[in-house]
């Protein structure tokens, strides 16, 4: 059955791996889905270069400066709450 303490539980672990990766740039991003092999890293590639595109055009049209901030993720507070756990 459905558990949500197992759903939290590996939600957390998640949103933990996600904080810690390192933002890659776009020709990080494209020499790692050019290796993923012969056919699908190109179509990987173009996908990724359109969606690049397409935010960039986003952000054009809305700059992001003219959008309000979401508040910041309390991550200190978060990390003292999950040692005491």
């Amino acid at each position: 059955m459905y558990n949500w303490h197992n759903v939290a539980a590996r939600t957390e672990a998640v949103y933990d791996l996600a904080m810690a990766t390192p933002e890659l740039s776009l020709m990080e991003r494209l020499q790692k889905h050019y290796a993923c092999g012969v056919f699908a890293g190109k179509i990987f590639c173009a996908v990724v270069a359109v969606n690049h595109l397409f935010l960039r055009i986003l952000e054009w049209l809305w700059p992001a400066r003219e959008v309000d901030p979401a508040r910041s993720f309390p991550t200190e507070y978060y990390q003292q709450v999950k040692d005491k756990l």
